[in-house]
């Protein structure tokens, strides 16, 4: 379930009210700042980066239509990182993912292979590639639209459905809440992503998370 940091810091709410002394504590951070971290801080490190694929500068130029989805015929695929949209404070994932997509009209499936990242100050850890399968639903010269409706016992609060557009290359994904199930009261949001040509890497170089390029522990 992909979740935007804004629910974090709704939750976190909710447990301080509840438990009483539960709250955030501030993390360590490599640069040696004493400052009190925030959850956005809890959620970040400087040596975890997004480098964008050479076809996104060709695609926003206009010398490019199909990025970051391309394909041919009944096949089409599609490779990046899910970003909000709109970019607003908290609409970032809590775990940021970088996709492959698959669609296959004969099949009639879109397959997505999933590597999610959990981020914090001290470490980058990494889970998966995860696969799931959406049904097709649609498919014309002008793109598809696939629907995954996750197992109860999974995610029972929301649906998702992937859209690709085959003229622009546009890629995609919103999911939708079910309120009016029980104990799916507090998901009330519908949170939209795009798929942006690129993928995440760790800056492995010297000093890369020092602001003035300097030893950490000057």
């Amino acid at each position: 379930m992909r979740l935007p940091k804004s629910a974090l810091l709704i939750f976190l709410a909710f447990a301080t009210l509840i438990l009483p002394g539960c709250g955030t504590r501030s993390a360590p951070v490599l640069t040696g700042d004493t400052k009190k971290s925030s959850v956005s801080d809890l959620l970040t490190n400087p040596r975890f980066k997004f480098k964008s694929f050479p076809c996104a500068e060709a695609a926003q130029s206009g010398r490019s239509k199909t990025c970051p989805a391309f394909g041919l015929s009944g096949s089409w695929l599609a490779q990046g990182v899910w970003q909000a949209t709109p970019q607003t404070p908290g609409s970032d994932l809590i775990f940021p993912e970088q996709v492959s997509i698959d669609c296959e009209k004969q099949e009639k499936r879109c397959s997505i292979q999933t590597v999610q990242f959990a981020v914090n100050p001290l470490e980058v850890s990494i889970e998966g590639p995860d696969e799931t399968d959406y049904r097709i639903i649609s498919w014309d010269a002008g793109g598809l639209q696939a629907a995954y409706f996750p197992p109860q016992q999974t995610s029972k609060c929301q649906r998702s459905y992937l859209e690709m557009n085959f003229i622009t290359g546009e890629v995609t994904l919103t999911d939708f809440p079910l309120p009016q199930k029980k104990g799916c009261e507090m998901w009330k949001d519908k949170n939209s992503f795009r798929l942006a040509p690129g993928n995440y890497y760790v800056d492995t170089t010297q000093h890369n998370d020092s602001p003035a390029g300097l030893p950490l522990n000057n």
